[in-house]
């Protein structure tokens, strides 16, 4: 096992341990299932979407009046006779001859020897009329002329046959939905979704929902992880929770462990990870089987982060300190999750992906470590500006609640002064201000 590496090579060992798996195929009906529709939300198409008809596949009318060849009206309009009425979803089968009109409502089929249709507030009837329209077989006068396809929707207006509506990698989004479902597309390929099992240990960690007596805290790192792996674009492998709570117990550790790497593609653990009496993670891992491939990375926070494999499922260790390990798990574990769904992630660590900000006030930094500073970017006259969300300690959760980026300050670099251009990456669930 490697030990004490810098973020560059831990990344790149962490991504190049990972393969592309194989897209997944939404059958007939199930993506639109009541039950099943919120769970393809957020994920990505894996393959391009042609379209196989026109939408519309026929023209239709945008208003509400008649049918017209708008050859048989001169400049000053004409009088017109009614053959028939045609309304969305009941179309008519006449087909319009000269000096011929149709009445016709929005989103009807334009009948076939019309091409154009005239507002009915450009019409008054003499006589034979139904409420101010004329009735079939009684005339209509229209009070000017019309050029041809005016008030007219063409077929194939939004999609043509053979057209590439949608790329491959396309987020599905509540348009993409419609999208699809307008096409008559019912089985679709969708990029791999990872399971992910959430495993957060410690015997001073109690239930949310628990009142914590003197020296017990409730569990961060559970939920909190969950969350993070459910917006990277994975599912979550486990028993009905989000998450599983494991006490400093190696037994009951590596039962755990051995469980969670059969049913997941990925399993990631917070707390014991360390050198303490109590740290368990590295002996129940390697009982389970679990090859460790490397420990300890220079950064802060989260020097003590662990990585290993077991067959196809990739487990990481992450600190207890619930900052340590929502920030182990957006610079490691998503990338590792892109990258098996198929996505090409930024390598943040060659600087891919971060934006250049100006600091806004000095910044503490430990010598020879990458340090993740959590903080908050605006627009400012020259470009984005940058602030920290104060004291930056691994314990403090809301630093992260606070931030909507993450200030980057490689190891080699010294404690940056305000003035200076950092490098920034925007945190996934925070929007900035624009």
């Amino acid at each position: 096992m490697r030990t004490f590496l810098s973020v560059g090579p831990a990344l790149r060992l962490v991504l190049d341990d990972v393969r592309k798996r194989d897209d997944e195929w939404l059958e007939p009906g199930a993506w639109l299932d009541a039950d099943q529709l919120h769970g393809i939300l957020g994920r990505r198409i894996s393959r391009d979407v042609v379209a196989t008809v026109d939408v519309p596949d026929f023209a239709s009318s945008a208003m509400d009046g008649y049918a017209v060849r708008h050859e048989d009206l001169g400049p000053d309009g004409g009088v017109l006779r009614v053959v028939s009425h045609a309304a969305a979803g009941r179309p008519t089968a006449r087909p319009l001859t000269a000096g011929e009109a149709v009445r016709i409502m929005t989103g009807a089929p334009v009948p076939v020897g019309a091409n154009a249709v005239v507002p009915v507030e450009w019409t008054k009837v003499e006589g034979n009329d139904e409420e101010g329209w004329a009735s079939v077989d009684g005339s209509v006068i229209v009070d000017r002329g019309i050029e041809a396809g005016k008030h007219v929707r063409p077929a194939a207006e939004d999609v043509r046959a053979g057209q590439r509506v949608l790329r491959a990698g396309t987020v599905i989004t509540p348009p993409v939905v419609g999208v699809l479902a307008g096409l008559g597309v019912d089985r679709l390929a969708v990029q791999f979704q990872p399971r992910v099992r959430i495993v957060s240990t410690g015997d001073e960690i109690v239930d949310p929902a628990s009142d914590p007596v003197f020296g017990q805290v409730r569990n961060t790192n559970g939920p909190g992880l969950a969350a993070q792996a459910l917006l990277a674009g994975g599912r979550l492998a486990g028993d009905g929770r989000a998450w599983t709570h494991v006490p400093d117990d190696l037994e009951a550790l590596t039962g755990q462990v051995a469980e969670a790497v059969r049913r997941a593609d990925v399993v990631v653990l917070s707390g014991g990870v360390s050198m303490g009496a109590h740290d368990h993670v590295q002996d129940a891992l390697r009982a389970a089987g679990v090859e460790l491939l490397f420990w300890k990375v220079r950064q802060r926070p989260g020097k003590p982060l662990l990585y290993g494999r077991a067959g196809h499922c990739h487990v990481f260790g992450l600190p207890g300190n619930p900052v340590s390990a929502a920030m182990g798990f957006e610079m490691y574990v998503r990338p590792l999750m892109e990258t098996m769904a198929g996505r090409t992630p930024a390598d943040w660590s060659a600087g891919e992906g971060l934006v250049t900000a100006i600091l806004e006030e000095d910044i503490r930094k430990p010598e020879g470590l990458h340090t993740f500073v959590r903080g908050v970017a605006r627009p400012g006259d020259e470009g984005w500006r940058v602030r920290t969300t104060g004291a930056q300690g691994s314990n403090l959760y809301g630093s992260v609640l606070q931030a909507n980026c993450v200030v980057h300050v490689p190891e080699g670099v010294a404690a940056p002064a305000a003035g200076w251009k950092v490098s920034i990456q925007w945190l996934p669930w925070a929007i900035p201000v624009v």
